[in-house]
């Protein structure tokens, strides 16, 4: 490993860590963000007034980090935030057993089901839209591991819950199915910011481990099943 690398060397290279590029050459995420920290310890000392007079520093490499490997979940929201992607898998999956047990069904299940019935989706938020020739109504695209649920939220139920349609980064929603031909909509009626429980996964915590801490509501009373 060479030291003294020029910043825009190192700034890319931290890139490539944050986004598991190293993974193939046997160093995953957190051991390649250590390599290329010490990377830049380095190249800040020599910069030093002191060592440009009296020489370079010791150049002493650890090449153990001693950090535990990121969760699967963890390692997956990483990806998300460094490329939007992950092939190892969907974020939405880390959330499925407690999500199934509040009732949320995957979004793929919504062509099998009745139009006219209450059902409940969950998702990261793809798409927000408002057209203009819309009269108000927003559309929303939520997608899990299973595929996505298009969602039409009315003007005054916006209103009720803007914060939440807004703010939410993982959204739950409850609803009425609407079928038109093969085009299938949730008729939004209550939601739920989910963001929390994905933060948590962030975090390195399991959430099927250690329980369900509520995400922010939209309304009141909202039974969890």
């Amino acid at each position: 490993m060479t030291f003294g690398c020029g910043r825009g060397f190192l700034h890319r290279s931290s890139a490539l860590a944050d986004a598991d590029a190293f993974q193939s050459i046997g160093l995953n995420r957190r051991d390649a963000m250590w390599a290329i920290t010490g990377l830049i310890g380095m190249h800040g000392a020599e910069t030093l007034p002191l060592f440009q007079s009296g020489g370079a520093p010791p150049r002493w490499v650890d090449d153990e980090s001693g950090l535990p490997p990121m969760p699967p979940g963890e390692e997956v929201i990483h990806d998300y935030r460094a490329l939007s992607i992950s092939l190892k898998a969907h974020p939405m999956s880390f959330l499925r057993e407690d999500l199934t047990r509040r009732r949320f069904v995957p979004n793929d299940e919504l062509r099998t089901m009745n139009p006219g019935h209450t059902v409940m989706v969950s998702g990261l938020v793809l798409v927000r839209q408002r057209p203009g020739t819309a009269s108000g109504v927003i559309f929303a695209t939520l997608e899990d591991e299973s595929g996505v649920a298009n969602i039409i939220v009315w003007p005054k139920v916006f209103e009720a819950n803007r914060r939440v349609v807004l703010g939410a980064r993982v959204l739950g929603v409850r609803g009425i199915l609407q079928r038109e031909g093969i085009v299938i909509h949730v008729i939004a009626k209550e939601f739920v910011d989910l963001t929390p429980d994905m933060a948590r996964i962030a975090g390195g915590t399991d959430i099927r481990r250690t329980g369900h801490r509520q995400g922010r509501r939209s309304k009141v009373g909202w039974p969890e099943g």
